[in-house]
């Protein structure tokens, strides 16, 4: 649901991240200039599912660095 909101390229689902219960941690990768916090909680909300906490982080140039270089890439054929 979180995928089609204007403004959001990328949703993962942080797998083991030791949360208690039922609780998940999402991370979304917006465009930039969106600010979709509003829509984000709205969609949650409204899906009858708890929002515990949103943070927003900019990612530094060491973060971009390391996401570049740490993918994995599929050999060509």
């Amino acid at each position: 649901m979180l995928q089609i909101l204007p403004g959001i390229c990328l949703v993962e689902i942080a797998s083991n991240c030791g949360l208690p219960g039922e609780r998940s941690l999402l991370r979304l990768v917006c465009s930039p200039g969106a600010e979709p916090g509003r829509d984000i909680a709205a969609v949650v909300v409204g899906a009858n599912r708890g929002l515990y906490e949103m943070r927003r982080t900019k990612a530094s140039l060491e973060d971009v660095f390391l996401e570049l270089t740490t993918k994995e890439l599929a050999a060509p054929e």
